[in-house]
C-alpha cells in the first residue's frame, strides 16, 4: 500500500506535466494565414506608405516603395480590409483568410476628390505689454 502512496504524487505530476506540454503544443499550432497584396496609384505607380489595416483585428501594416504589403498570423475568418492615406480615398474591401494559406488582394486607389477650405493666418499687435 505504500508503494501505491508514493506513486500517486509522481503520476499526477506527470500528468500534470502532460497536460501542459499538449496544451503549449496546440496553441503553437493554431493555423494562421496571410495576405499579401500590391496597391497602386491611378497613375499606375505603387502607392507609398498606404494604411492597410483590419479593424476588427486591430492589426495593419504600411505599404513600402513598391507598394507592397504583408499581413501575416492571421485568424481565419471574414474580415473588412480598410486601405487609405493622405491624397487617396479610403477603400473598404472584404477578404477571407484560410488556416495555412497566403491569399493576395492587390488594390488601385482612387485619388481624393473635393477642394480644401481656405485657412487664413493674420497678425495682431498684441495688446499687452511682455
Amino acid at each position: 500500500m505504500t508503494c501505491s502512496v508514493l506513486n500517486k504524487p509522481k503520476s499526477l505530476l506527470l500528468l500534470l506535466f502532460t497536460c501542459l506540454s499538449l496544451t503549449i503544443t496546440f496553441a503553437q499550432q493554431t493555423p494562421t494565414g496571410t495576405l499579401t497584396g500590391t496597391v497602386n496609384l491611378p497613375n499606375g505607380q505603387p502607392a507609398v506608405a498606404i494604411t492597410v489595416s483590419i479593424p476588427s483585428l486591430n492589426r495593419g501594416t504600411v505599404t513600402n516603395e513598391e507598394g507592397r504589403y504583408a499581413l501575416e498570423q492571421l485568424a481565419p475568418g471574414n474580415y473588412l480590409l480598410r486601405l487609405s492615406g493622405v491624397g487617396v480615398q479610403q477603400t473598404e474591401r472584404h477578404i477571407t483568410i484560410r488556416a495555412g494559406r497566403t491569399s493576395s488582394l492587390n488594390a488601385h486607389l482612387e485619388a481624393q476628390t473635393g477642394q480644401l477650405k481656405e485657412v487664413a493666418i493674420t497678425k495682431s499687435k498684441s495688446r499687452y505689454k511682455v
